[in-house]
């Protein structure tokens, strides 16, 4: 449905105040889910990580995040992953807005165990949502595009990693694949708003826990503002493939 919309929290976004709260049942587990009507949407805001970040990277169950946000009936989602930047030019703290991915994590997710079902990823993220994040303001810079590595964690990446990672993309996570590639599966729009919270490794002296707790504490009340901007403006309602490219995907 056109207005109701996905959230899906990242690390140090774990709960909304206020809203109705749901149990929504999987075959992959139940997923707590806040309700929430917002500047005439419908939203539905899920942590992927629990509450109080019980769930590392390599613990999180995104066949059931994004399965019970399609239960719930949206049609866009929009996830914010916590990211560190690869290359020096990626200031940090910054937003960007991936529009395309590369997964080293090795995680092998797809909702099609059966058959030949092969999604189109040409726009992973969906230009729509992209568009209306864009158009959003704050004090923070935000790049409106750029490449999202993802890797399994928990532990961060080497020195060697990031020179690697930083000739094919621009920030790197340990959350944003497979959700990206379930969303497609589900035929729901999705789009990240990415925030670069430490340099990566060799990028500084050291990764401090202590500077990405403060960075993270920047950013989110401004992550939330620009999300909630992008819902009261509302998102373009243009041509939008994020559907077609499911029914494409049957062989």
């Amino acid at each position: 449905m056109a207005d109701r919309v996905g959230l899906i929290g990242g690390t140090g976004v774990y709960l909304l105040p206020g809203g109705e709260a749901l149990t929504v049942e999987t075959a992959w587990g139940d997923v707590e889910v806040t309700y929430h009507r917002l500047h005439g949407r419908e939203l539905f805001f899920t942590a992927r990580h629990g509450a109080g970040h019980h769930l590392p990277p390599h613990k999180l169950n995104p066949k059931a995040t994004v399965d019970a946000l399609y239960r719930c009936g949206v049609r866009d989602v929009v996830a914010l992953n916590a990211v560190g930047a690869l290359r020096h030019e990626v200031a940090t703290p910054s937003f960007l807005l991936p529009h395309d991915f590369i997964d080293h994590s090795g995680r092998n997710a797809t909702y099609y165990d059966r058959g030949g079902v092969h999604v189109d990823l040409t726009h992973p993220y969906c230009p729509r949502l992209r568009e209306g994040l864009a158009a959003t303001s704050g004090p923070t810079p935000l790049a409106r595009e750029g490449v999202y590595a993802c890797t399994a964690g928990p532990r961060l990446e080497t020195a060697a990693e990031v020179r690697m990672l930083a000739e094919r993309a621009h920030v790197v996570g340990m959350t944003g694949y497979p959700e990206v590639v379930l969303a497609r599966e589900r035929g729901l729009c999705y789009a990240s708003l990415c925030l670069v919270v430490n340099p990566g490794t060799g990028l500084a002296e050291a990764v401090s826990m202590e500077a990405i707790r403060h960075h993270l504490a920047h950013l989110r009340d401004e992550a939330l503002d620009r999300v909630f901007h992008a819902l009261k403006a509302g998102f373009p309602q243009g041509p939008c493939r994020c559907r077609a490219w499911l029914k494409d995907a049957k062989l």
